[in-house]
């Protein structure tokens, strides 16, 4: 019999239907229901007939009378415990040939008879008939639910359709004993051509399953991997990379034992983590608890927070443990190079480190160790406390711009979609995230700032700060440990909100230095100095965009800057822009910038999205020398004088001018032109009658006589390199050349 073992009992955790113990015939070795053929082993045999089993294959009779038993075993400890099985006939057709169904309740001393199973209620043999008490016709529905009663008085059903898989499923109630419950069944056909299938039986019910790690695999009584609905309990060292993520309803960490998460791997606990061993989350791990009330209790845990920084450089850091004192956390810090953020003159106002903790969701500015050398080191912040869970709040202020420097309180990441979604009537939908990726300017804090070194996420997507690449743009994800400055919307003082429901696993940056569910157009810009930095910004065609100022799509940069990039909607500068996801390929947006010195410029695509990434073309119009560029081509170079400019430039996607590229072929009336998968042959003052398309050796490739002031072909018709277009308008006729590629 297999043994009852008693598991300790969540408060918070709730019984749901499991598997116990089932006999599915696949192997040897697969079930944990023990089968005893009663009968010569010869008279069952396995069948791997598709139609017939749930798995490869399953137990059949043909010809024969078997008996054969499952169990004994014990469910005393679930509820609502339920027996259950496949079977199926093949060409049965006499009384004689039947399955009769058993339970017994004391490890097989006593039997109750339950079921029997016939193919029919009418049978006729030789010179007599016979009708059967009908109980159930199984011939509709495939399938019978009954409760036990033990009387010894079976059910009788019966089936016409003798091809199909049936399932039974009888409830045990609870008033019954169930702590040595065995099963039998008894099946007989006597003909070559008859054939009873049997398969998945199981016995369920609603528990609580406990799985234990013993440092090398999982015990429970299911020998399942855990779920969101288990206790698990951490009895043996384990490694999320070597072992795997970790879902459960509780964890308990026994004492010298140790559970290490590592980097980019996760373990999620819906209610409680009991710790009386180690948790150690390692750079870019992520320790989630969902509900706002579970509880942590036990030993503290370590958080690891990896950055490069150099002597002088800054972070914006947050806690993700209760209690942590801020000199502990970087020691050789110099005790007046610890800041908070005053909001009400964008200065930073020194904290005595040695007397202070981090406050759960408030950001600090700290200094990299007086140590480090000039040149990047990789600096381990490590996090020692309790874990914060559930709901943060941290009061922000707008007594002058707005400013307010917060941070992640959690071992885990944030979304900050989630996090401006449950804070939306509170703060702007930004966030600016300090880099190091420039030297600290002269003025690096107050309305006097002009440096380029915060990076910035909205709803619409995320770009680098200045000369950052832009694999460095910030995702959705705000990691651990990480601090972000946001704007207050309204005068006053306001309590922003941390929950457990902004919590999630999604990978993302961590700067000193969105999961996007589908591609939607987004091009990030580049405007390169001749001193060689960079700006980096973003249009992206969005839902809940429009083509108007959007508070939550749209980004204006913390401050102006030299040397700045940026797009135009709605008279704002921006260096994020939403536009209505409804992409229309006459859209026109304008750009503009402040060159901080006279010499030559480059305006380049440093990353794409959507249709931008193979159908549609993206063309940079300049207005002060009436040029048009195919930007997916490559960038453009040009001269500027020092100053602000906000009219020369505009991205647009298609053209009306030309400029040095054999993919844009247009004189004043005519132009060929890519979109999407097409190339467009255009002239909006003459009716084009007449297309003929040639290679580069002169063969006619293509021919068409469209009529109309637009013609259109399909790029994959041709291959790639030269062709030339020879056009009839109105008896005019003119040739373009277009670069297939």
């Amino acid at each position: 019999m297999i043994g009852h073992v008693v598991m300790a009992q969540s408060q918070t955790c709730s019984p749901y239907t499991q598997t116990m113990f089932y006999q599915d015939f696949e192997s040897s070795t697969s079930s944990n229901l023990v089968e005893t053929v009663k009968s010569p082993k010869s008279t069952i045999s396995y069948s791997n007939t598709t139609n017939y089993t749930i798995g490869s294959r399953s137990r059949v009779v043909n010809k024969k009378e078997a008996v054969v038993e499952y169990g004994s075993v014990d469910a005393s400890f679930a509820n609502n415990v339920k027996a259950s099985f496949y079977f199926a006939p093949q060409d049965i057709d006499y009384i004689s040939d039947n399955i009769t169904f058993y339970i017994s309740t004391n490890g097989g001393t006593t039997w109750s008879k339950e079921l029997e199973i016939y193919s029919n209620n009418y049978f006729t043999w030789l010179w007599w008939s016979y009708s059967l008490p009908l109980t159930y016709n199984l011939s509709t529905t495939n399938s019978y639910t009954s409760t036990y009663d033990g009387n010894n008085s079976p059910n009788i059903l019966y089936i016409s359709d003798s091809n199909k898989k049936n399932k039974v499923e009888i409830s045990i109630p609870n008033n019954v004993n169930r702590n040595n419950l065995r099963f039998k069944f008894e099946i007989s056909n006597d003909d070559n051509d008859d054939y009873w299938y049997l398969d998945e039986v199981k016995v369920s019910g609603d528990f609580i399953d406990t799985k234990t790690w013993n440092g090398s695999s999982w015990n429970s009584r299911t020998n399942s991997l855990p779920t969101d609905k288990d206790i698990i309990v951490i009895n043996g060292n384990y490694s999320t990379k070597t072992n795997g993520n970790l879902n459960a309803c509780e964890c308990t960490i026994n004492a010298n034992q140790t559970l290490t998460i590592n980097s980019e791997t996760n373990i999620t606990v819906k209610n409680n983590i009991i710790n009386n061993g180690n948790i150690v989350v390692e750079n870019d791990g992520n320790l989630i608890q969902v509900n706002d009330n579970a509880t942590f209790t036990g030993n503290p845990i370590k958080v690891n927070r990896d950055t490069k920084l150099k002597r002088l450089e800054y972070n914006y850091w947050s806690s993700p443990v209760e209690n942590q004192n801020l000199q502990s956390f970087s020691p050789n810090t110099f005790s007046n190079r610890f800041y908070s953020y005053n909001e009400s003159n964008d200065y930073f106002v020194s904290v005595n480190p040695s007397v202070n903790s981090f406050i759960p969701a408030k950001g600090y500015a700290i200094r990299a160790p007086n140590n480090f050398p000039s040149g990047h080191t990789v600096f381990n912040g490590v996090f020692t406390g309790i874990p914060n869970n559930g709901v943060k709040t941290i009061e922000i202020y707008k007594n002058g711009a707005g400013n307010n420097l917060v941070g992640n309180p959690y071992p885990s990441n944030i979304s900050f979609s989630l996090f401006y979604a449950a804070n939306s009537s509170k703060i702007e939908p930004k966030a600016y995230i300090w880099t190091n990726t420039n030297p600290n300017p002269t003025n690096s804090q107050g309305s006097a700032y002009s440096g380029a070194n915060y990076a910035v996420r909205n709803l619409t997507d995320g770009i680098p700060a200045q000369n950052q690449a832009i694999t460095e743009k910030p995702t959705d994800a705000i990691v651990v440990g990480q601090g972000f400055i946001v704007k207050k919307l309204n005068a006053g003082t306001e309590n922003l909100i941390f929950n457990n429901s902004m919590r999630v696993s999604n990978k993302g940056k961590f700067s000193n230095a969105k999961l996007a569910i589908v591609e939607e157009p987004k091009v990030w810009l580049q405007l390169i100095t001749p001193a060689k930095n960079f700006n980096t910004i973003l249009i992206g065609y969005v839902k809940g965009a429009t083509n108007g100022f959007d508070n939550g799509y749209d980004a204006t940069p913390l401050s102006e800057t030299s040397d700045m990039f940026y797009t135009v909607a709605d008279n704002e500068n921006l260096v994020i822009q939403g536009r209505s996801n409804n992409f229309n390929i006459e859209d026109k947006v304008q750009l503009g910038a402040v060159y901080y010195e006279p010499g030559n410029y480059e305006i380049s695509i440093a990353q794409v999205e959507g249709i931008f990434s193979s159908a549609q073309t993206i063309y940079l119009k300049d207005n002060k020398l009436n040029k048009t560029v195919n930007l997916s081509e490559g960038s453009y170079q040009f001269y500027s004088e020092a100053g602000k400019e906000n009219n020369r430039f505009e991205i647009v996607y298609k053209p009306d001018s030309v400029l040095g590229t054999d993919n844009i072929s247009k004189n004043k009336e005519t132009v060929v032109y890519k979109n999407a998968e097409n190339i467009i042959v255009e002239n909006n003052s003459n009716k084009i009658t007449s297309v003929q398309v040639f290679d580069a050796t002169g063969k006619l490739v293509a021919s068409a006589k469209p009529n109309s002031n637009q013609f259109s072909i399909e790029n994959s018709k041709f291959q790639k390199g030269l062709i030339i277009f020879k056009i009839s308008l109105n008896g005019k006729i003119e040739t373009k050349k277009f670069l297939v590629k």
